[in-house]
């Protein structure tokens, strides 16, 4: 036997009147939410740190490169020496026309002015170093092939200064033969002519013989030693190494050259 509820007509449903009534709405569909794809992660490491990440540094868009960031809404961030550009799914066609008539004219919408919030940025850094950075958008031949190498992983490298180091000894040091040298011989320095200071003191002086890049945590061990008596004295270790704010110009020979001073008082 059928159920009684499977005899039930379905009628529609009517008011008090007995009129039919029109079905309730449907609620509204919630818009699909927009899809972001990652374009570039533009990474910017320095020597000085170690190649770690460059820190105090921001990355400020050319006009052109302004105007098509806000043109097409890409996502910007900014972090720990990295930058990311993100858009939405249904833009990448639209991007990459762009980027493509734009190499066609020789116009460079990827770029960007280098800043740095760090006053001794200039004094650690390569003096021809990078100011600008100008990421490749990619050599894809076409769109599928383009989408395919996103995302972007550019790194600008920036190189360390590289500095003539001299040594300056202020004060009741042994006047006998000393010398700085380093432990795993990475470095060498020579004996240069006393200078005479400001102050009217002397100063014995050493030079490294090469140009060395400064480091924020540098690896050399230099140690200064006395070879005046029946075996060398240690006079100190570890011996300071070179630090950005103690860069000059120095005229020598005819010449104008980057040096960093250390003073070792005692």
């Amino acid at each position: 036997m059928r159920d009684a509820a499977h005899l039930v007509p379905d009628f529609p449903p009517t008011d008090a009147a007995g009129r039919s009534t029109p079905p309730a709405p449907s609620p509204p569909r919630a818009p699909s939410p927009l899809r972001y794809r990652e374009l570039m992660r533009l990474s910017i490491a320095h020597e000085y740190f170690d190649d770690g990440p460059a820190r105090g540094l921001t990355l400020e868009p050319e006009p052109d490169c302004a105007a098509w960031l806000r043109r097409h809404a890409l996502i910007v961030r900014q972090d720990q020496g990295a930058l990311l550009l993100a858009a939405a799914e249904s833009q990448l066609p639209a991007l990459w026309q762009d980027l493509r008539a734009a190499a066609a004219r020789g116009q460079v919408l990827l770029a960007w002015r280098l800043r740095s919030r760090d006053p001794d940025f200039d004094r650690y850094t390569e003096r021809r170093a990078p100011r600008r950075v100008q990421p490749d958008p990619g050599s894809a031949a076409d769109l599928p092939d383009w989408l395919a190498a996103l995302p972007l992983r550019p790194t600008l490298r920036l190189r360390a200064r590289l500095s003539t180091w001299k040594y300056l000894l202020v004060g009741d040091w042994p006047s006998g033969p000393l010398t700085l040298s380093e432990r795993a011989g990475r470095a060498e320095f020579r004996r240069d002519e006393p200078e005479r200071l400001d102050d009217g003191r002397l100063a014995q002086v050493f030079r490294s013989t090469r140009r060395l890049p400064l480091r924020e945590r540098g690896s050399l061990r230099l140690e200064l030693q006395d070879l005046g008596g029946t075996a060398p004295r240690r006079l100190l270790n570890p011996v300071p190494l070179a630090a950005p704010a103690g860069l000059i110009c120095e005229q020598r020979a005819g010449r104008r050259r980057p040096v960093h001073e250390i003073f070792l008082n005692r």
